[in-house]
């Protein structure tokens, strides 16, 4: 099977107006979002969102995040992701950046792997009190001064900024995490287990073996704090994952079939259509970009 479809700064210093970038990342001032990405999508690089004032929804992986500003959203790579609009008036700005961005000036190449909210798949949001907002909108507004400038001083600036924009927010990160509760010990076990062998697996079973726990047990339990049962994840995470291959029109159906581990192309189109009310084909066809 193809590498699924991903994008990547290069992708959006194409369909993006009005940003400022350098070769290893980008400043997007307000009103000049991701959230014009109708569809799931993966994307190759971290990103960090100041959002201003408005709403939106922003589904991660299979968790519906509405957000609404004053709020900060942190982002690593490969999560995949969806953008939907709630209101005229959504304003946010961005830097979406790689890894070497930093690595340049800073050797350590674990540094950003060493936050939570960077590692693969990882993400932060959180609204933000005026304090807070009015201190990320100063190192916004730094790097907003700098971006238009073209000077390896300017780039050295910004990697400055965005280092103490990091390190903000991993304070940020701490903060909240320690006013929060913990997550139930059997959810984060069956996530775990869902997002490692759910390509191979779809078996309520498998997953109530795997964690040495009853069936029935594992269902009652994430029902009550997930509100969806184990099937629901299960199968919203296929679909998910389908969605996003599909996007890739070098991908056969019978390849993601394969893939996915269903017997054959006709069991996987019976799925696909099943839970997400649209055959492969139609939904490739309906893609908006």
């Amino acid at each position: 099977m193809s590498k699924i479809n991903e994008y990547d700064l290069g992708h959006l210093q194409k369909v993006l107006s009005g940003s400022e970038r350098g070769e290893r990342y980008i400043y997007l001032p307000l009103n000049n979002a991701e959230y014009t990405i109708q569809e799931p999508y993966r994307s190759t690089y971290y990103g960090i969102g100041l959002v201003h004032q408005g709403e939106v929804n922003l589904y991660t992986g299979l968790t519906k995040n509405h957000i609404s500003g004053p709020s900060i959203v942190v982002m690593g790579p490969s999560l995949i992701k969806r953008w939907e609009l709630m209101q005229k008036g959504f304003q946010s700005e961005s830097l979406l950046f790689l890894p070497e961005f930093l690595q340049e000036r800073f050797a350590d190449v674990s540094f950003l792997n060493s936050f939570p909210f960077f590692t693969c798949g990882g993400k932060f949001i959180s609204s933000l009190t005026e304090a807070q907002f009015d201190n990320f909108k100063v190192l916004f507004g730094l790097i907003r001064k700098k971006a238009i400038q073209t000077s390896l001083y300017d780039v050295e600036a910004i990697r400055g900024y965005t280092y103490s924009m990091i390190n903000e927010l991993a304070a940020l990160y701490d903060q909240v995490h320690q006013e929060t509760q913990t997550v139930h010990p059997l959810e984060k076990k069956f996530k775990q287990a869902l997002f490692k062998y759910f390509k191979k697996e779809r078996s309520v079973n498998f997953y109530a073996d795997m964690l040495h726990v009853h069936p029935k047990h594992l269902t009652q339990t994430i029902k009550a704090v997930t509100g969806n049962t184990v099937s629901e994840w299960i199968h919203n995470l296929v679909i998910l994952e389908a969605k996003v291959a599909l996007q890739d029109q070098t991908v056969t159906v019978a390849e993601l079939a394969h893939a996915l581990n269903f017997p054959d192309q006709s069991t996987f189109g019976k799925f696909f259509k099943k839970y997400s009310g649209l055959s492969p084909t139609a939904y490739r066809t309906h893609l908006t970009f």
